[in-house]
């Protein structure tokens, strides 16, 4: 039971890496907390996203798409 869901973990952890490697050499910015990546790129609608998630070949359902609007100062 240990062996088969520590192989799920690591291909988990490799199609995470994989996205993160894909995100970052297309121009997102990563932080990252305890549990959670978030990505962000400038000027990006949700829209645009998700069309590059598509060329990218990340499936949405592995991703969480929010559009914020920044604030000017």
């Amino acid at each position: 039971m240990f062996r088969e869901h520590g192989k799920n973990l690591n291909e988990h952890l490799q199609r995470v890496a994989d996205i993160v490697e894909k995100l970052l050499t297309n121009g997102w910015d990563c932080s990252g907390g305890l549990y959670t990546l978030e990505f962000f790129k400038e000027g990006i609608t949700k829209s645009a996203a998700r069309k590059e998630l598509k060329k990218l070949k990340i499936d949405e359902k592995e991703v969480h798409i929010e559009e914020f609007e920044v604030e000017e100062e």
